[in-house]
């Protein structure tokens, strides 16, 4: 967590202003209101080499190295279901642990991440292994307990005296039976040389951050930006009164508390959960016309109460508190103390507010941005990035240069040949492709291996993406295993058999393996067909099953005996267009906009906007996304409620049985039966997030507060496309990003920009116009690889008083180049960079 300054001042400020939002929650801090208009969204994709493997929901597919008991640990768990619970079953002072092993490329560069919560052992280990003799590992140990922590480690696969595979294994030390820990979302990705170097000086945890947990072909979908502003403390009308008379809602700023007999107990009514920043200060306030209650506010973790000053009540107005660490949402509660007497007492003005000094009330603000696209990139590199802009007419646009490709019963696919254990498909005539740029996962997660246009396949899981310039163009081949189809070697699938593989199910004989669903169909005589879901497999065997070609995805075509023990993906496509296509979003919410002081704004992905309300109704209370009525997915985040196209703000987050974590819920008051609503909620489907760029207009107060820990401010500040062309390129010039309302002189002079030849000298030229002068204000940043030892002082054409003047820059061993020059006399006219010069040793 840090403060990031926008700008050396509190200047006037025509120019829009450029800010990075990142996952998670941040405070944004501006002196006036503005709109929030998106710059650009860049690509992502992640492909995890674990696969589902790495949820650690199935201990079958590890394999033990040392006697010790392997289970799934339902209490403990980062993703999914559990996790993998390892305890020992001898007291041998030494390691004990299982492994699996994955497929890597010898001259490539890894990163492998684990999450590990140490119960009882003296410490829990993450060790990659190269496979064959003389083989080496790396390793990295757990340092707490009683919660998971990140284990991080970088690997380089010639480091390890490996070739084709490496084992991945989880240990646990102890001297002592029945002692253990627990393993959850595992993930080996393959990183760029550059990546690979860059994280070489990062922590776990922002290793950990900056690489999430996915278990399949992963990118960025439907990314949202939320924005709280002027009062964080949610109205009464969200608070879960549970159609109590005790709480009497009067107006969403004022609560009556009706006690008709003395309290015996202590009880309290609480508001939705909300986001914070763990480490920052805020200011809760209240007017409490009565004894006997208080507001409190509660932590999302432990249900503890976090206030180290008196709570609000007892002729206390105000309280200010510090989120503890590792908390990230908190609600507001309203108690009503044990031996209040009988009567009424009133609450209003509930006022939560970043900093140390309390604020009259003000109504919460929010809006949201959200919209509906997929955005990505190639998944080792990072190149070739979708982008996500807002277009001349204000709407939003993709430059898309990737083709994203569902495998599934909706495509065709045709038998082309046979191996020994596999059989080779192809699909229907794909968009035009680059041959060669396709990244496929199968249903368990794991990636096929690449072969290059015009070479055979010769064993399972593998494929191959031909272009125009094939006899066969614009086509995916690729293998699948017998094993885990279900086809013999000597069975040829029909088309509609091939598509129930793809819908997720597997053949088998019903005459030889009818009770278990296990073994393969290699009859000629057609008969004794069976198939049966590929996600009721328990390691032992499948249950479930039906003797007709089954066209639907098994959860539509379930009987008595159907049992899902695993979660499992559709094989998924992705590969470069043969050229870049300019798509308009046709699915949007663009009506962010920060407030007037502190605005808390959370970033994530996954949204799904404005689905039609599926509603459940009780004598008392109204919900939307429960288990019995649930919505089309899980939701991981409920965002928003409209009835007709107006936002309704009378629903509150609820925990009561959500389906996924929360759910829509309010008093059966509020409910108007005669209208049609529609839920904007993030839900649990393959994402990760990505950083949003966008524009303000308005004068920035100065800082942003970041929730999780970021790059320095040198990395944030560079445009993506900046850091590639310095990545990529010698002596070539590029343009920077500029800050602080900077900006190109224009009328035919050389725009400001930089260049790094052969021989590690810096080159700096370009005019500029139009930005802030006052002393130590960043004009823009020089990227890694083009920094000087210590700090260089040079003297530039400038002007001051509307006439030409030396105006003294610096370039910082940092990479930043600033004006550095307490002349109040500098003005905007413009600024000159050419000349500056040195040699790159940083």
């Amino acid at each position: 967590m840090g403060l990031y300054p926008l700008h050396g001042g509190n200047l006037p400020n025509k120019d829009p202003l450029a800010l990075a939002l990142r996952e998670g929650t941040q405070i944004v801090d501006v002196k006036e209101a503005t709109p929030i208009t998106i710059d650009n969204v860049q690509g992502r994709t992640l492909v995890n080499l674990m696969g589902i493997s790495g949820r650690c929901e199935e201990p079958h597919l590890f394999t033990k190295v040392l006697p010790l008991e392997v289970s799934l640990d339902t209490s403990r768990k980062v993703e999914g279901n559990g996790s993998l619970l390892l305890v020992s079953t001898v007291s041998n002072d030494s390691y004990y642990g299982v492994s699996r092993a994955i497929n890597i490329n010898t001259d490539s560069h890894y990163i492998a991440v684990a999450m590990a919560h140490n119960i009882t052992a003296s410490a829990l280990r993450l060790q990659i292994h190269g496979m064959g003799g003389g083989s080496k590992f790396v390793t990295a140990d757990s340092k707490g307990y009683g919660e998971f922590e990140p284990l991080a480690v970088r690997f380089k696969p010639s480091d390890l005296v490996a070739t084709s595979q490496v084992e991945v294994q989880l240990w646990i030390k102890t001297a002592s039976t029945n002692a253990g820990g627990c393993f959850d979302a595992i993930r080996i990705y393959e990183i760029s040389r550059n990546e690979y170097d860059v994280i070489g000086s990062m922590t776990s945890k922002q290793i950990a951050d900056r690489y999430p947990y996915t278990d399949t072909l992963t990118h960025v979908i439907n990314p949202y930006v939320e924005v709280t502003g002027m009062n964080l403390c949610p109205d009464f009308t969200r608070f879960d009164v549970h159609s109590s008379k005790t709480m009497q809602v009067v107006s969403p700023q004022e609560t009556r508390i009706v006690l008709q007999t003395d309290n015996q107990s202590a009880y309290s009514f609480d508001s939705e959960h909300f986001a914070v920043v763990p480490g920052q200060t805020y200011t809760l306030s209240a007017d409490i016309d009565g004894a006997g209650v208080v507001l409190d506010v509660y932590t999302n973790i432990t249900g503890q109460p976090i206030l180290d000053t008196p709570q609000v009540g007892h002729d206390v107005r105000s309280t200010t508190f510090t989120v503890p660490v590792g908390v990230r949402s908190v609600q507001v509660r309203i108690i009503i103390e044990t031996g209040a007497k009988a009567g009424t007492r009133t609450v209003k003005n509930p006022m939560l507010v970043v900093g140390i000094m309390p604020k009259s009330y003000q109504p919460q603000k929010r809006s949201l941005w959200a919209l509906e696209a997929q955005l990505s990139a190639h998944p080792v590199t990072g190149t070739d990035a979708d982008i996500l802009y807002t277009g001349e007419d204000g709407s939003p646009y993709v430059l898309k240069k990737w083709e994203k490709v569902t495998l599934d019963g909706d495509l065709t696919y045709r038998l082309v040949d046979k191996g020994a254990g596999f059989k080779i498909f192809y699909t229907e005539t794909l968009p035009s492709t680059q041959k060669d740029t396709a990244f496929v996962t199968k249903y368990d997660g794991t990636i096929l291996g690449r072969k290059l246009q015009g070479e055979m396949l010769t064993a399972a899981d593998t494929q191959v993406l031909t272009d125009i310039t094939d006899p066969n163009p614009n086509l995916l081949v690729f293998s699948v295993s017998n094993a885990e189809s279900g086809w013999g070697d000597m069975y040829s699938p029909t088309s509609e058999e091939i598509k129930a593989y793809f819908l997720g199910w597997k053949m088998f004989d019903v005459s030889t393996n009818g009770v278990d669903g296990n073994g393969v169909y290699n009859r000629t005589d057609s008969k004794e067909k069976g198939w049966t879901p590929l996600d009721s497999y328990n390691g032992t065997r499948y249950f479930g099953a039906t003797v007709t070609v089954p066209n639907v995805v098994p959860s539509q075509l379930i009987d008595g005996n159907y049992a899902k023990h695993r979660d499992i993906h559709p094989y998924r496509l992705q590969y470069l267009k043969s050229k870049p296509k300019i798509v308009r979003v046709e699915t949007y919410d663009t009506g962010a906009s920060l407030v007037s002081g502190a605005n808390v704004v959370t970033v994530g992905s996954g949204v799904i906007l404005r689905e039609k309300a599926a509603i459940l109704t009780t004598t008392t209370a109204v919900a939307i996304g429960d288990t019995h009525n649930p919505t089309k997915q899980k939701i991981k985040k409920a965002i928003q409620v409209y009835k007709g196209a107006r936002r309704d703000g009378v629903w509150y987050k609820s925990h009561i049985n959500p389906h996924g974590i929360e759910k829509f819920r309010t008093d059966i008051s509020h409910y108007d039966p005669t209208a049609t609503y529609y839920i904007t909620y993030a839900a649990f489907i393959p994402t990760i997030a990505a950083t949003i760029n966008v524009k303000v207009t308005a004068n920035m107060r100065g800082t942003v507060t970041a929730l999780v820990d970021q790059m320095s401010d040198v990395d944030s500040r560079l445009s993506m496309v900046e850091a590639q062309q310095a990545m990529e390129g010698i002596d070539e010039w590029i343009v920077p990003t500029l800050m602080h309302s900077w900006k190109p002189y224009a009328d035919g002079y050389q725009v400001p920009r930089y260049s790094i030849d052969n021989n590690g000298i810096v080159r700096l030229e370009g005019l500029m116009t139009g930005g802030v002068t006052v002393a130590n204000t960043t004009l823009f940043y020089l990227p890694q690889g083009y920094r000087p030892k210590g700090t260089l002082l040079f003297e530039c054409a400038g002007t001051a008083n509307s006439v030409a003047a030396a105006t003294r820059i610096d370039v910082g061993s940092e990479g930043r180049v600033f004006i550095n020059q307490g002349n109040t006399n500098i003005n905007t006219s413009y600024l000159s960079i050419s000349g500056i010069s040195f040699k790159a040793e940083h």
